[in-house]
């Protein structure tokens, strides 16, 4: 049984969309992820995984960033050291479309 804890949203500026940070356990013999979705600014986080990033750590751990350029571009940045499971360079909503771009930092 897996289960999602919020960590952060952050709305892009238009206000329609927001990327949702969060920690995903599923259970005792796994280990912390941090994951990201995508979401209209309305809508909850479902029990799912990330939709545009998944990677090993917890977000406190992997320093998480979220930048949005503008309405259809944003910007993510997290510690080096994460093992990627999953990354998407865009996310489409019927006609929209956002852009992903991601940095990996050095840890501090």
């Amino acid at each position: 049984m897996c289960g999602n804890q919020v960590f952060q949203e952050i709305y892009s500026p238009d206000s329609q969309y927001k990327v949702v940070i969060f920690q995903r356990d599923c259970g005792a013999t796994t280990g912390f992820s941090t994951q990201l979705s995508i979401l209209k600014a309305e809508e909850e986080l479902s029990n799912t995984s990330g939709n545009i990033l998944v990677l090993d750590g917890h977000p406190k751990q992997t320093q998480i960033q979220v930048d949005w350029q503008n309405a259809r571009s944003v910007d993510i940045t997290y510690a080096d050291g994460y093992k990627v499971h999953h990354s998407k360079n865009t996310f489409r909503d019927f006609f929209q479309v956002i852009q992903i771009k991601y940095r990996v930092a050095p840890q501090d």
